[in-house]
């Protein structure tokens, strides 16, 4: 049995070693990703933008409108 935790050790290193080597780049990437991001929002928000409405879509597309104008027609 002694034998064996050699290899136990050096396969949960290499392991981690690899999961570390191949998430590392991932995890900076999408910290950069994260910092632009933000920096567009601040961008957005110091200009004047026309925001959306707080229903999401306007008038045109509601439900009842279209309704309104299938029976009329």
């Amino acid at each position: 049995m002694e034998d064996y935790w050699p290899v136990i050790v050096l396969t949960f290193v290499g392991f981690i070693s690899l999961a570390a080597l191949l998430l590392v780049p991932v995890w900076k990437f999408l910290g950069k990703e994260e910092e632009a991001a933000d920096r567009f929002n601040k961008f957005v928000d110091g200009n004047s933008v026309v925001q959306p409405e707080e229903s999401g879509h306007s008038e045109a597309f509601s439900s009842e409108s279209t309704a309104t104008t299938e029976e009329s027609g």
